[in-house]
């Protein structure tokens, strides 16, 4: 269902911001399995009910965060590119702070320029996201 090759060539486009929707998480992550396996930066999943993974590594490491606004903070200090999917993460962006981080994040104001995809079922993304 989804062609990882496509998925690379969007991530090595530079893409900062790429919406996915679909109930097929499963296959999306075999998918972005394949993409870093080609491209090999670190491969992020965060979801609130677990929340956050490192999936290209087998890490035990990995700072606990289901906090929403905590996920955005840690991507926007993090030095290494990544590829970071962010589940449902929609619901989260009703609030400011969120809109906020998440916008000088796609823009590259972190400490490395960041690949974020937002995963879900249906995705309303606000205005102040939309041409990002």
């Amino acid at each position: 269902m989804f062609d990882a090759h496509d998925l690379a060539v969007r991530v090595r486009s530079g893409a900062p911001l790429i919406l996915i929707e679909t109930h097929e998480e499963a296959l999306l992550l075999d998918a972005f399995r394949h993409v870093v396996a080609e491209i090999f930066r670190p491969l992020w999943r965060w979801r609130i009910t677990d929340g956050l993974a490192r999936l290209d590594l087998d890490v035990e490491d990995t700072p606990p965060c289901n906090d929403s606004g905590q996920v955005l903070e840690l991507m926007q200090r993090e030095t290494l590119r990544g590829i970071w999917l962010l589940f449902d993460f929609h619901a989260y962006l009703r609030y400011a702070m969120n809109i906020r981080r998440l916008r000088e994040i796609v823009l590259g104001e972190g400490a490395a320029k960041q690949c974020v995809v937002l995963v879900g079922a249906q995705i309303d993304l606000p205005p102040e996201l939309e041409p990002l």
